[in-house]
């Protein structure tokens, strides 16, 4: 089972909306795919009282890793500093780290490198507008600390409209979301692969 953990301290930084939607999309993929939320607010578990369908999965928080029986878990964490004690207790494979195109959001992941040096790590750049020159300057600040995701999350009313109904904007066929979370999906699976 390959483990992916979305972590990062700021709230608000699309995590849920990263875990949802590439849990969906390797669903999508053939992929028997389990999440685990972490997250105390639970956006993540009630997303998936919404959903219709039973794929992908969640589990309890205080379900073993080695319980699991999937190709894919997908870890949902918590806002807050506090959240790196989660990432030392599980075993993972690769860290995702959303990041908004703001200063405040910069700060906050720039603040967890040292934490993340010694796992595989790459941030996302999310809800990012379209055309705005603080998108490059955020990629280029980010990528002096570590890599960056060569797609990025754009700010898009889809993935609040099918989270309502549980479902996932990769869901809705040839939209810019769901080609976005397609191409997001593609480019972890490399990262995991590699």
């Amino acid at each position: 089972m390959k483990t992916v953990m979305v972590w990062t301290p700021k709230g608000g930084s699309s995590k849920s909306t990263l875990v949802c939607e590439i849990a969906v999309c390797l669903t999508m993929r053939g992929h028997s795919v389990a999440i685990k939320d972490l997250d105390p607010q639970a956006t993540t578990t009630t997303w998936y009282q919404r959903r219709e369908q039973d794929t992908p999965t969640v589990v309890a928080p205080s379900v073993k890793m080695s319980r699991i029986d999937a190709d894919f878990l997908i870890i949902d964490t918590p806002p807050g500093i506090s959240s790196a004690d989660f990432i030392k207790k599980e075993k993972v494979d690769l860290v995702l780290v959303p990041v908004r195109p703001s200063p405040h959001d910069l700060t906050s992941a720039l603040s967890i490198v040292r934490d993340l040096k010694r796992y595989d790590f790459v941030f996302v750049l999310t809800q990012t507008p379209p055309r705005a020159r603080i998108v490059g300057e955020a990629t280029r600040m980010l990528a002096a600390q570590g890599r960056v995701l060569p797609v990025n999350l754009g700010f898009r009313v889809d993935f609040a409209t099918a989270a309502i109904s549980g479902e996932a904007a990769v869901e809705y066929e040839k939209t810019k979301a769901s080609l976005e979370v397609q191409e997001i999906t593609t480019s972890v699976l490399s990262y995991l692969d590699a």
